[in-house]
């Protein structure tokens, strides 16, 4: 079974590819952002914190494409080795003011077991 993180809502969900069974949101139009939030790469718990951090976003923004970029910003901004973007100054500015607003969870990004087994696999191969 593949958990996923819904950019829309926040829960995790069954499969990356597929809708969210509670806000019926689908996947991103990146199918590598939408396999790099998944079990296959990181645990349930930071799928989970990565969800509040949505969820906290969602209170205070209406606009869905913006809900989703404030997002892909903070993990641009907290944790560059899942991925990086630059957004214009504009947004810039908008997502640190967003974020002055929110209190959001210390997100602790932990590998699942899969990608925990794979790495301890290619760091033995190496020996």
């Amino acid at each position: 079974m593949t958990s996923a993180l819904c950019f829309h809502c926040g829960q995790t969900k069954f499969g990356a590819l597929l809708p969210c069974m509670k806000c019926g949101g689908g996947p991103t139009e990146n199918i590598q952002l939408d396999i790099a939030f998944t079990d296959h790469n990181m645990s349930q718990a930071s799928l989970e914190a990565f969800g509040q951090v949505i969820q906290a976003i969602n209170v205070v923004c209406d606009d869905p494409s913006a809900r989703f970029w404030a997002f892909i910003y903070y993990v641009s901004s907290e944790h560059p080795s899942i991925l990086t973007v630059e957004l214009g100054e504009e947004w810039t500015e908008w997502c640190s003011m967003l974020f002055d607003k929110l209190k959001l969870p210390n997100v602790k990004v932990e590998p699942s077991p899969l990608a925990q087994a794979v790495r301890d696999l290619e760091n033995r191969t190496e020996e």
